[in-house]
């Protein structure tokens, strides 16, 4: 029996993963997000009390363990389905694609951009004009982005009389200007998805100078990245990717490279004489990937773990057992792979049995991207 406001007639050829109505019926089995967490359970319907997530042991049990009301669920199913609140099946949620659910890990903070009128702006000015209908959500955005900067402490504003003050002592030069670059992120039916501002210093306007081997950053070889793919498919393990936000803003920027940048035109301190004096590497610094680089592979080797001499961005070995990161989540896990990076960037992971770690690849291949690229904020490891 089909629920009475779902048809049941079967969609269209080819669109089966759009129009789901015939996996929802009466007792279907569906996975819900519920409280932060994946449940698996059943869905229910009946004239008193509408639509019904219900979960218990099994179909045929009559004790209930808890149930979730779905009001308008006929109206709103395909929303859940869309932002993957609601799942076809008795479905196993992995708990680091999903670090908000079950394993007490932060989960970033997105803008939603499903509501914008307007494709999206060339600057930040235009963005925040009053007149633009889609303002709150670019200022939403920028809120989000210059928000994680500051509980990163990447800077700290200083005035202009304090400015020409450290200019003057040959401390600093010329403050360098920046911008915030808008973008609307697709989900992989390509529709927009979230509405993202990335706050970038114009590094070419920089007055250092610095030679390659300064300014160099390895990338992870493709030969390594399928090296790895291959020995875990050949050996039946399994491949998780994590990723750091704002990964170069966790760099503590050297004291002889004080830099002080002005606030994008648009933002509302940019015409109060306010700028910022830079604690750590921004986006768009020549030696920003480099310093990310360091850190990062620093705190790898603490670990006990050694790059490869064929590969400098491939680790391997086993995580010392007295590593402890100073986090809330203990060290007991395979993801320790981080700990080091988790203390610095607040990111907390499942906790599971400690077991050796095969390999490690700094960088990772972003799986919806054709062809694959390669992320120095993201890394792939193979328990």
């Amino acid at each position: 029996m089909f629920l009475p406001s779902i048809p049941p007639q079967r969609p269209p050829s080819g669109q089966e993963s759009h129009h789901g109505s015939r996996y929802l019926h009466q007792d279907a089995k569906i996975t819900l997000e519920h409280d932060g967490t994946y449940h698996k359970g059943y869905l229910n319907y009946s004239p008193e009390t509408g639509f019904e997530f219900i979960v218990r042991h099994n179909l045929r049990s009559k004790k209930v363990d808890f149930k979730v009301p779905l009001p308008n669920f006929s109206r709103t199913w395909t929303t859940m389905l869309a932002e993957e609140t609601l799942l076809f099946g008795h479905t196993t949620v992995s708990s680091y694609l999903r670090p908000g659910s079950y394993n007490n890990a932060p989960s970033a903070n997105h803008v939603s951009a499903k509501n914008l009128i307007n494709p999206c702006l060339p600057s930040l000015t235009k963005a925040l004009h009053p007149s633009n209908p889609d303002r709150h959500v670019w200022l939403e955005s920028y809120k989000e982005e210059k928000g994680g900067l500051e509980r990163l402490d990447v800077y700290e504003r200083i005035s202009k009389k304090q400015y020409l003050h450290l200019k003057r002592t040959g401390r600093i030069g010329k403050a360098l200007p920046s911008m915030c670059i808008l973008v609307i992120k697709p989900d992989k039916d390509g529709n927009p998805v979230r509405a993202k501002s990335r706050i970038v210093v114009l590094g070419n306007f920089e007055d250092r100078y610095y030679t390659k081997s300064q300014r160099y950053a390895p990338v992870l070889k493709y030969s390594s990245l399928r090296l790895l793919c291959s020995n875990a498919v050949h050996d039946k393990r399994i491949l998780q990717q994590g990723d750091c936000k704002n990964a170069f803003c966790h760099a503590r920027l050297p004291d002889d490279e004080l830099t002080v940048v002005r606030p994008p035109v648009g933002d509302p301190e940019y015409n109060n004489d306010t700028y910022w004096l830079l604690n750590k590497t921004l986006y768009g610094l020549r030696r920003s990937p480099h310093h990310w680089y360091n850190m990062f592979t620093a705190a790898l080797r603490d670990m006990g773990l050694q790059s490869s001499l064929h590969d400098p961005c491939l680790f391997s070995g086993v995580v010392k057992p007295n590593t402890s990161p100073q986090t809330s989540a203990p060290l007991t896990s395979a993801s320790a792979t981080v700990s080091k990076l988790a203390a610095s960037s607040q990111l907390k992971l499942r906790p599971s049995r400690l077991r050796p770690l095969s390999m490690l690849a700094f960088m990772s291949m972003i799986l919806y991207s054709t062809p694959p690229t390669l992320h120095k904020s993201n890394c792939l490891w193979m328990n």
